[in-house]
């Protein structure tokens, strides 16, 4: 019984951090976020919170689960917009520089004044 009641509390702890750190986030990235990925964030946030209140354990757990899948989906969208931003800025980068220039390879070697020191 004392294993089903730590169980449980530590169920709802960890629910109640995961809600934390995602209303956290949302407002960290601000405008980063579109409107519809906020909104879909901020209802499994609630959807988390009620099923908190009502201290049923697989209710948390399903409504993390939901919570942890829309985080990861919104994640890796904003992942590829950063990465497609990148890569264009990168290619506009490169077509602006100037094509005229020539790089010339040339011979060296090292020369160590360490080695006569000794």
């Amino acid at each position: 019984e004392d294993k089903k009641k730590r169980e449980k509390v530590e169920t709802i702890n960890r629910a109640d951090q995961l809600a934390y750190q995602t209303e956290k986030n949302i407002k960290e990235l601000g405008d980063k976020l579109d409107s519809e990925s906020k909104n879909k964030l901020e209802a499994a946030v609630g959807r988390l919170r009620e099923a908190i209140k009502t201290e049923n354990v697989s209710e948390i757990n399903a409504a993390s689960e939901d919570l942890n899948k829309i985080w990861n989906d919104v994640s890796s969208k904003m992942y590829q917009q950063s990465t497609a931003g990148q890569a264009q800025t990168e290619t506009g980068a490169s077509e602006e520089a100037p094509s005229g220039e020539k790089v010339q390879e040339a011979e060296y070697e090292v020369v160590d004044d360490d080695t006569d020191k000794k």
